[in-house]
């Protein structure tokens, strides 16, 4: 064992030094063999127009014997880890397990997906919409779509609440989103100005705020732009996506979007040139126990799942 533990330590001094050249650091604080498991992984890449850092706490990985009642091949167990890239965007996960199966559907553990993937404490902060990544977008576009057009196929509870001509003020709770809902769609109906919705709670359990230079650029606006906002929330909600035959649950979704008046695209019009530097405005989006699942192909994969052993 030991003579294999330093096999590997110099096997990774090597690459590590290699990397290093291109401008790549890695390090890893201790590696444990049985079961092979790699702490404190720093990540770090530096050039003139680029910057990456990348965490993770605890790697662990564990290889399996594929049986027909637990058909896996690979576990891996990742906890606390972060990604960021400069000041464009953010990743943070408090735990991450992925569980490669063995003939999946043939053993009917999922639906033909041979990955599963479950993640807790998911934070994602995109600074700059121009620089999304494409992971970031991929996940935006396909939990929109599904919200848009997607079918309905359980929804407790819903409120909504709109707010038009609310001037832009630098406020700390501009955008904190109400976890618990309990500020959506209540009280009376009564325009409210921006000094009396400061005074409104949002649930104290809500954590999500823009970053500062969300706040920066209000404070740099003049004191007669206007901004729309809209909220939603809604609790225990299932929809279909026929596009993917995906299935999205959502424990709890909290979303806020805030769009400035004249912010682009915005109508042709006369004197319209002063509006480019109005901000692009801002999204935050909270979810709850969110599951994403992959459902069996309609008619091709029947035959497939007659043939597949009982449970």
């Amino acid at each position: 064992m030991f003579l294999v533990s330093c096999l590997v330590a110099i096997n990774f001094k090597f690459w590590a030094w290699v990397l290093k050249l291109l401008g790549h650091e890695i390090r890893i604080r201790s590696v444990t063999i049985l079961p092979l498991t790699l702490r404190n992984i720093t990540y770090n890449y530096r050039s003139s127009t680029l910057s990456l850092d990348a965490h993770i706490g605890s790697l662990k990985i564990a290889f399996h014997l594929p049986t027909p009642c637990a058909p896996k091949l690979v576990s891996v167990y990742v906890e606390d880890a972060s990604y960021t890239k400069a000041d464009r965007h953010a990743f943070k996960s408090d735990e991450t397990s992925v569980v490669v199966w063995l003939l999946p559907a043939f053993f009917r553990r999922t639906s033909s997906s041979f990955v599963t993937v479950k993640m807790r404490g998911v934070v994602i902060d995109n600074v700059n919409a121009e620089e999304e990544a494409w992971w970031a977008k991929g996940i935006r576009d396909n939990i929109t779509e599904t919200v848009m057009v997607g079918e309905t196929i359980r929804l407790h509870d819903l409120k909504t609440k709109l707010w038009l001509y609310e001037p832009i003020s630098p406020s700390t709770w501009a955008a904190k989103v109400d976890v618990n809902g309990e500020t959506v769609g209540e009280g009376d109906d009564s325009e409210h100005t921006a000094e009396g919705m400061e005074g409104d709670e949002v649930g104290e359990e809500s954590e999500d705020v823009l970053d500062d230079s969300a706040e920066k650029a209000r404070e740099t606006q003049e004191e007669d732009e206007r901004e729309a906002r809209a909220r939603i929330y809604a609790s225990q909600w299932i929809l279909r996506n026929d596009r993917n035959q995906r299935v999205y649950s959502f424990g709890s979704l909290n979303v806020e979007l805030r769009r400035p008046w004249g912010t682009l695209p915005y109508p042709d019009r006369v004197g319209v040139e002063h509006k480019v530097q109005v901000p692009q405005g801002s999204l935050v989006l909270k979810a709850t126990d969110l599951t994403w699942t992959k459902l069996p192909r309609a008619k091709v994969d029947e035959a497939y799942f007659k043939s597949s052993a009982p449970m």
